[in-house]
């Protein structure tokens, strides 16, 4: 699905990022749980993120925050990328799912 067709749907970002201590350095999409759901990670890049540490927000709302994003929310699910925090690029990384810890982010 196009960007323009999940817009209004949910993903998550940590704590790190909700509260602009970080920025974002991480973006996974997994599968979408649920209509309501685009599948998308938003992540400061920081390992052990609980699950109290997550917020969900629209994605166009991730967009207006960082709009560098933007590039990557047209692709499938099943992807990972990560940016240099140096020069901000966006590099495609193996996408893994990892087992979440009990009451922890996966894939975080």
């Amino acid at each position: 699905m196009s960007y323009d067709a999940i817009s209004g749907s949910g993903a998550i970002v940590c704590i790190h990022v909700a509260t602009r201590r970080s920025p974002i350095l991480r973006a996974t999409r997994d599968e979408p749980l649920e209509e309501a759901d685009s599948g998308w990670q938003f992540l400061c890049g920081a390992s052990g993120h609980a699950a109290s540490d997550a917020q969900v927000w629209r994605l166009d709302e991730v967009v207006a925050y960082d709009p560098s994003v933007r590039e990557l929310l047209d692709e499938p699910p099943n992807k990972s990328f990560e940016r240099n925090p140096v020069t901000y690029e966006w590099c495609e990384q193996e996408y893994k799912i990892e087992e979440a810890e009990q009451g922890d982010i996966p894939n975080a």
